[in-house]
């Protein structure tokens, strides 16, 4: 609650200095999500979701506070009490938003504080369940990026031409983040056996790893890893009059951390150079087409470009919204970087139902298959070459 405090003290401060002859605009607004889920397999899939089912994975209450000082000036401040990144035990009440915007006419925004990066298309919006029709988003793109959050400045210009909008956001940024890694076992009796062998060749890497856990919080077989991230990026999106939306975003997440050197051949630093592409298309028939793509490069000392997409197709009847979604993460690498080979996709079948602009019910199935190797930030096992079903129900509103 740190930030929070400090948030409170700056808007305090800003408001003080504020023209008393204009009067302060204030709001709050509200959104929440509960949410069901259960799987047919016996291990934890996105660190919740087994068969025993949960509210855990998708339940969270979120409270957003508004003001407005002048037409130019604003602040807000978000926090949202759900499951955090650093435990497996407990709900937390994180901040999400905390900052200050100045808009010195429509074609221009400036905010400096704490916000949410914009790599993909949903993610300023992830916990407004709302917002979009899927019942979660697609683990396989959205559960890959380190953090979503940072602290530092962000501007947005805006053009307003004749037959579409175009928009250039810029930011850079740091932020606290929390990686959660589980071992198994047996992957920890392989692990010891690599980095006992002087003739391996991954042999220092594996040592680093060891190293690095026995230092770290951990929670049975699953380990917190807190690092120190800086985010810099620019999204480019162009909007039509059908409100057909097309994106591209380019960024730089730099990882940099004393303890990284152990597993990174003896580098501080990790920098993930990441491509985002994302789409919504309106086709005929209120048949609606959306997609993301996103390449995940780094110069870690196994050079693994991660890839991952998904497609969705929806179709409006009524009040229903009837989707299917598939989802894929991937690698391609081959000979000695194999055992880095990552192969796992879904496919969900689901609709929502729209009560009103403030509440939607939603249901899906999904069915989760994976290969040789899987991401054990997202299974508590080593659960490759399997498949499982999952189904989830979430009622979502704002209020």
């Amino acid at each position: 609650m740190k930030f929070l405090n400090k948030t409170t003290l700056t808007i305090s401060l800003f408001l003080s200095l504020q023209p008393t002859a204009h009067a302060i605009e204030l709001n709050t607004t509200g959104f929440a999500t509960i949410g069901y889920a259960q799987s047919t397999a016996d291990f934890n899939y996105l660190r919740f979701i087994n068969n025993d089912g949960t509210f855990k994975r998708d339940s969270l209450l979120g409270m957003q506070f508004n003001a407005k000082f002048s037409p130019q000036w604003s602040a807000t401040v978000q926090a949202v009490a759900a499951m955090p990144q650093d435990t497996d035990k407990q709900v937390k009440i994180d901040p999400r938003w905390g900052f200050i915007a100045f808009r010195p006419h429509n074609e221009w925004l400036i905010r400096a504080g704490k916000l949410r990066n914009n790599l993909l298309m949903n993610l300023q919006n992830l916990e407004v369940g709302t917002t979009y029709d899927m019942v979660r988003l697609p683990s396989e793109v959205y559960g890959t990026l380190p953090t979503y959050d940072f602290t530092g400045l962000d501007i947005v210009k805006s053009w307003y031409l004749d037959d579409y909008d175009v928009e250039l956001e810029l930011l850079h940024g740091q932020s606290d983040s929390t990686y959660r890694y589980y071992v198994s076992d047996t992957q920890l009796a392989d692990w010891q056996a690599t980095a006992a062998n002087p003739n391996n060749r991954l042999q220092p890497i594996y040592a680093g790893i060891l190293q690095l856990l026995s230092g770290l919080n951990s929670e049975g077989n699953t380990y917190f890893w807190p690092l120190d991230v800086t985010t810099t990026g620019a999204t480019l999106s162009l909007t039509d009059d059908s409100m057909n939306l097309f994106r591209v975003a380019v960024y730089n997440l730099k990882v940099d951390d004393p303890t990284i050197a152990q597993i990174n051949g003896g580098k501080p630093v990790i920098n993930l150079r990441m491509l985002s592409l994302g789409t919504r298309y309106q086709l005929p028939a209120s048949v609606s087409f959306s997609g993301e793509y996103l390449l995940n490069s780094n110069d870690t000392s196994t050079n693994v470009d991660i890839h991952s997409g998904y497609v969705s197709l929806s179709k409006r009847i009524k009040s229903w919204q009837p989707y299917i979604t598939y989802a894929k993460l991937w690698t391609m690498e081959t000979g000695e970087s194999a055992s880095t080979k990552l192969n796992q996709s879904s496919l969900a079948i689901g609709s929502s139902y729209k009560f009103s602009t403030t509440q939607k019910l939603k249901a899906e199935i999904s069915h989760v298959m994976l290969g040789d190797r899987v991401d054990l930030e997202r299974f508590d096992t080593d659960a490759s070459n399997t498949a499982f079903n999952v189904f989830s129900i979430n009622y979502n509103l704002t209020f």
